[in-house]
């Protein structure tokens, strides 16, 4: 006899862990007004996103926004933005040789510190290290 199988996320209790410099690619799952929510905020991850404006595109008050936006992806905006200005930030990183405060302004991030800041925290190294390990042979 199988043991009985739980509904329960397994990212809550830290069963899944993540490599740390995993790609995620957006999910085709996402459902309407979320997956359109997605593609903008991944196309205008440069401007100040607000979930008021994130909401107003989407069509939905930012509450129900915010609800929707968790269900389907299991963040908040804030973070999945975070997440993807640093991926933007790492392929640029990878294939350019425009600098740290640049690469910040291009993606979102207030300055350099910000985007240094950010790089630590989240793949515990530095846009610098970073580059140095991942850098693209050819440059565009």
């Amino acid at each position: 006899m199988t043991a009985p199988q739980t509904l329960t996320d397994p990212r809550r209790y830290g069963v899944v862990r993540e490599l740390p410099y995993g790609e995620r690619p957006l999910p085709s799952c996402y459902a309407g007004g979320v997956r359109e929510v997605l593609d903008w905020m991944e196309l205008h991850a440069d401007q100040e996103l607000t979930v008021d404006k994130l909401a107003a595109h989407a069509r939905m008050a930012p509450r129900t926004f915010s609800r929707h936006f968790r269900r389907e992806t299991g963040t908040t905006p804030y973070r999945w933005l975070l997440e993807r200005r640093t991926l933007i930030a790492r392929r640029m990183l990878e294939t350019t040789d425009a600098s740290v405060e640049s690469i910040a302004a291009r993606t979102g991030f207030v300055n350099g510190a910000a985007l240094r800041h950010q790089f630590t925290r989240s793949l515990e190294t530095s846009p610098r290290a970073y580059r140095r390990t991942f850098r693209d042979p050819a440059p565009r």
